[in-house]
């Protein structure tokens, strides 16, 4: 998924970017309600800031593998 025009304000001034805040970069550690467990998301965060209105959008590019994860 790519991020091309906020959601928000509609504005194509959009930067990519990536987690630094991680002890790895690219690592979120995410808790699914439906799982009551952490995953790792290794490496596979995208990040999107508008550098109009500041609004920030996180995609996962291996969504399909983590859903195969999270039991329903």
């Amino acid at each position: 998924m790519v991020m091309e025009e906020c959601p928000k304000c509609g504005s194509t001034d959009i930067d990519e970017g990536k987690n630094s805040t991680a002890p790895s970069v690219g690592t979120v550690n995410y808790s699914s309600n439906a799982q009551k467990s952490f995953l790792w998301v290794d490496g596979q965060i995208k990040i999107y800031l508008c550098l109009n209105c500041g609004y920030l959008e996180y995609y996962v590019k291996n969504f399909e593998q983590l859903k195969k994860k999270i039991k329903k």
